[in-house]
C-alpha cells in the first residue's frame, strides 16, 4: 500500500468515525492517546495481526471512537517504537507510519503488513513459559488457542496471491450526446462514461484446485480524487460491474467465422456472478462509474481506492489498493 493510499484511508476512517458510522473494518485500532504501557500494546498489535489472516492492521492514535480526531503529541517516533519491538520475540510485523492533519488535531497512523504470522511476544511474568502468540477476539486479546495457532500456519500455506499490477482510467467521450439522445444546450460539456480497469495477477495456492470471487461479494471504495465531480455525479456506492479474464477483442472485418476461446488467460473464466480461477493467470476487475456530464478539465485527474474481494470456498478476504490517472 502507497503511503497516499494509507494516508486516504485514515481520511476515510475519521469521517465514518466523526459520523458516527461504525467501522467496518475490525483490523483497525483506535487510541485516544501514545500508549505508555509498551508490553500491553505490542500484545495488542501482535493480537491484531496473528488473527488478520494476513490482511493489512492500521492503528490510529489520537483518535476516539466516540469523539473523532482528539489529536496527540507525535512521539520520537523511531526510538518509541524499538521500545515496541522489543517486546516481540523472532520478528516483528513491518511498519510504515505517518501524521495525519485532520482539521485541527494531529494523527499518527501505523500501518502493519501481517504476512510473517504467528508474532510472538515475551512475557513479563519471569516464569518458564517465556513468549505467548496473542489472539484478538472482538475487543478483547487473549492468548491463541490450539485451532486458532493451526489456522495460522495454514492460512499461510492456503492463501492464494493477489497482486495489483497496473490501473487504467479509461474514458469514453462523445460530445453533446448522451444515449442517443442531442443536448440542446449548446454547451461544450464533455459526456464521459467513466471506467477503471484493474489488471490483477492471481497465483493459487498448491493445494487450490480452483478460487471463486463472487462479484456479489466485491466491494470498491473510492478516494484521493484531485477533481472528485468528475465522479461523484455518478451513481455511488460504486461497484465491480466485471471480474474475470481479459478477452481479446476483434475489429469490423476481423470477427472470426466460429466461435473462439477470448480469454488471453486460459486459467480465469467467468460467469456474471463470479469469476473462476483454476490456475495463475491474469484476472481484471472493472469499476463502472456511469456517464457523466463535465467540462474537459485543465488538468490530469487522479483517483486511489481500494477493491474489496472475498474468495471461496476458503473465504480469504483481500485489500487490493490502485491508484490511476485519467487524461
Amino acid at each position: 500500500m502507497k503511503p497516499n493510499q494509507i494516508e486516504a484511508r485514515v481520511l476515510r476512517i475519521l469521517d465514518q468515525v466523526a459520523d458516527a458510522v461504525s467501522l467496518e473494518d475490525q483490523y483497525v485500532e483506535l487510541k485516544r492517546e501514545i500508549p505508555t504501557d509498551l508490553h500491553k500494546f505490542a500484545r495488542q498489535i501482535a493480537a491484531l495481526c496473528n488473527s488478520s489472516r494476513g490482511q493489512d492492521v492500521l492503528v490510529l492514535l489520537g483518535v476516539d471512537e466516540n469523539n473523532g480526531a482528539v489529536g496527540c503529541e507525535p512521539p520520537d517516533f523511531q526510538e518509541w517504537w524499538a521500545q515496541v519491538a522489543r517486546h516481540f520475540c523472532d520478528c516483528t510485523p513491518e511498519m510504515y507510519h505517518c501524521v495525519v492533519q485532520s482539521g485541527n488535531s494531529v494523527v499518527v497512523a501505523i500501518h502493519l503488513k501481517s504476512d510473517r504470522a504467528p508474532y510472538l511476544v515475551r512475557t513479563l511474568d519471569g516464569g518458564r513459559v517465556e513468549s505467548e502468540i496473542p489472539w484478538r477476539e472482538g475487543t478483547r486479546t487473549r492468548t491463541a488457542r490450539r485451532h486458532e495457532i493451526l489456522r495460522i500456519l495454514d492460512d499461510s500455506v492456503m492463501r492464494p496471491v493477489l497482486q495489483v499490477q497496473q490501473a487504467r482510467f479509461v474514458a469514453d467521450q462523445s460530445r453533446n450526446q448522451v444515449d442517443g439522445k442531442k443536448a440542446i444546450d449548446g454547451s461544450q460539456n464533455q459526456i464521459l462514461s467513466l471506467s477503471i480497469e484493474v489488471d490483477l495477477y492471481v497465483i493459487p495456492s498448491r493445494r487450490s484446485d480452483f478460487i471463486v470471487f463472487p462479484l456479489h461479494l466485491a466491494s470498491v471504495d473510492i478516494s484521493g480524487a484531485e477533481q472528485p465531480e468528475i465522479l461523484w455525479q455518478s451513481k455511488g456506492p460504486f461497484q465491480l460491474s466485471y471480474l474475470g479474464p481479459r478477452r481479446r477483442t476483434f475489429s469490423s472485418g476481423e470477427e472470426p467465422i466460429f466461435p473462439v476461446d477470448t480469454r488471453q488467460s486460459r486459467t480465469i473464466d467467468s460467469t456474471t456472478s463470479e469469476a473462476i480461477v483454476s490456475g495463475p493467470g491474469l484476472m481484471i476487475a472493472k469499476i463502472h462509474f456511469g456517464v457523466v456530464k463535465h467540462h474537459p478539465p485543465d488538468k490530469s485527474v487522479s483517483v486511489s481506492g481500494v477493491i474489496h474481494l472475498e474468495s471461496a470456498p476458503d473465504c480469504f478476504e483481500y485489500r487490493l489498493p490502485f491508484e490511476s490517472r485519467l487524461y
